[in-house]
């Protein structure tokens, strides 16, 4: 593993601050507790407002900062973009290895300036938010996809200090210091880390991560330093990130499950924590299939979307079902809520049928749906200044692209 670095350019910050403010929706999730919820809202027959042709397609999600949307795709090319019309304000590339140039299929978290994001080819890279040059990459051992979580610690000197948290196909989950790039410390898991780490603070201001593996495990760690606080053996494989809310991490597995899992549950040093121990409650599955998408979780529900063709809501203190709605195709598109904790709570996401949906959050209702040609497993992203708020998508396959929507 190495960093390597570019000559970091002087003058104004563009944007302050590693959470977001109001209208952003600076990284996959929205936010470093990955809960896909914000209390803007969308129209409810919002508006085709641009399209831009992404000839490889894209998986990633965007991000938007201000009047900027953040996208990568699946060509190893990181787009600066107006929000008003899509036209870029700057272009970055990854390196060509041979004939191959890495795509992203990790998606931009924007905090402090910075724009970083994973590669193909083991990079996590750090980019000028206003010029779009290269700060810095760290090279891990393998292909990131999970989406990198920037969150702020108290430093050896008592002042914040910015962190980049990843997962990499390597095996490890990695904390980088935000400007330099250098590594603070590494988790070594015995599979690939696919997921984005979730950032929980106790009431002390202490800060920690935690993941959902591949090797079947749910870890916790310091963020301060990477000690484990948390190893619980769920018995499948677990791919979707989890999201953190009120001491609790809510996530869906491959084998159907919804699990809630005690957060401050603290392990023993070298012994798991029993999972009946740990578990708060778990929704068993109704017939086999998996989540590969990430809960969306609000002050009472927990919202997920799976392969079973099924949309659920479910209470987040108990897990019990409060509804759920049949699709005509899966979905492994992350579900964003809008207008969290208003009289117009919807459900946002996209699916394999090609369309992008929008259902009441009370009822499960369909509210809106289009169709946009090509299968979707991009999450929404939404955002935008103040009166301008928009939801960007894009979609897989060969001839994909990128669509803005809003008012």
């Amino acid at each position: 593993m190495r960093v390597l670095t570019a000559p970091v350019l002087l003058g104004c910050v563009l944007w302050g601050g590693s959470s977001a403010t109001a209208g952003d929706w600076p990284s996959f999730r929205g936010n470093p507790q990955l809960t896909g919820a914000t209390a803007d809202t969308l129209p409810d027959e919002p508006k085709l407002l641009w399209t831009v042709e992404v000839p490889d397609g894209v998986a990633a999600t965007a991000a938007i900062v201000g009047d900027h949307v953040f996208t990568a795709g699946l060509s190893g090319e990181l787009h600066c973009r107006n929000i008003k019309d899509g036209t870029p304000i700057w272009t970055y590339q990854t390196e060509e290895v041979g004939k191959f140039r890495p795509g992203f299929l990790s998606s931009p978290a924007v905090a402090d300036g910075r724009v970083y994001l994973g590669d193909e080819d083991g990079f996590m890279h750090a980019v000028d938010a206003q010029t779009g040059k290269k700060l810095w990459t760290f090279e891990t051992g393998a292909e990131i996809i999970s989406s990198p979580t920037v969150a702020e610690i108290k430093g050896s000197d008592g002042k914040p200090v910015s962190v980049v948290l990843f997962g990499s196909y390597d095996a490890n989950l990695y904390c980088l210091d935000a400007k330099s790039g250098e590594l603070r410390w590494q988790l070594e898991t015995q599979g690939n880390v696919h997921c984005s780490p979730t950032v929980l603070r106790g009431e002390d201001g202490t800060a920690r991560t935690f993941i959902a593996g591949c090797d079947e495990h749910l870890r916790g760690a310091e963020i301060a330093d990477g000690s484990v606080t948390l190893d619980v053996e769920i018995g499948t494989y677990l791919i979707a990130s989890p999201a953190a809310a009120n001491g609790k991490v809510f996530f869906g597995t491959y084998a159907g499950d919804v699990l809630a899992v005690d957060a401050v549950i603290q392990s023993k040093p070298g012994a798991n924590v029993p999972e009946a121990e740990a578990v708060v409650w778990r929704a068993p599955p109704e017939g086999q299939f998996e989540y590969k998408s990430s809960a969306a979780v609000t002050d009472d529900r927990v919202f997920v979307t799976g392969n079973d063709k099924v949309v659920k809501a479910l209470d987040r203190e108990t897990g019990k079902l409060v509804w759920e709605t049949l699709l005509k195709a899966g979905s492994e598109s992350s579900p964003v809520i809008t207008g969290a904790g208003t009289a117009r709570e919807r459900v946002w996401f996209g699916g394999a049928d090609r369309t992008l949906r929008s259902l009441n959050a009370k009822d499960g209702s369909e509210v809106w749906s289009q169709n946009l040609r090509k299968r979707i497993v991009a999450s929404p992203a939404v955002g935008g200044p103040e009166g301008g708020t928009v939801l960007v998508i894009g979609t897989e396959g060969p001839n994909g692209a990128w669509f803005c929507f809003g008012g």
